[in-house]
């Protein structure tokens, strides 16, 4: 039981360092003024380790309660890496929108 407990929990920690990197170039691309310190704030970070968190959770809990889900699971993890991704990177856009209105 716990192999392949861990091995999904090191497989979305894996992830978690895609999405830093994916966020880093995302929005270093859009703003490359903007200082890495900045984009790898505490709250980034620990917004993406929610998200990662969740997401593992869910991949260890719906297969025991979704009989199709090995089909899916690449579509969803996916899916779910994609919305971390998205749910820390449109704050940095929304802030700079405004400052850029201003």
């Amino acid at each position: 039981m716990a192999a392949p407990v861990m091995s999904t929990v090191l497989g979305w920690v894996c992830i978690a360092g895609v999405i830093l990197l994916c966020l880093v170039g995302v929005v270093k691309t859009a703003f490359p003024n903007m200082p890495l310190k900045k984009i790898l704030s505490r709250k980034t970070i620990i917004g993406v380790l929610a998200g990662v968190v969740l997401c593992a959770a869910a991949d260890l809990l719906l297969p025991m309660v979704w009989g199709g889900y090995e089909k899916l699971q690449s579509i969803l993890r996916f899916a779910g890496a994609t919305a971390v991704l998205g749910g820390v990177s449109i704050p940095f856009f929304i802030k700079n929108r405004k400052r850029t209105e201003a």
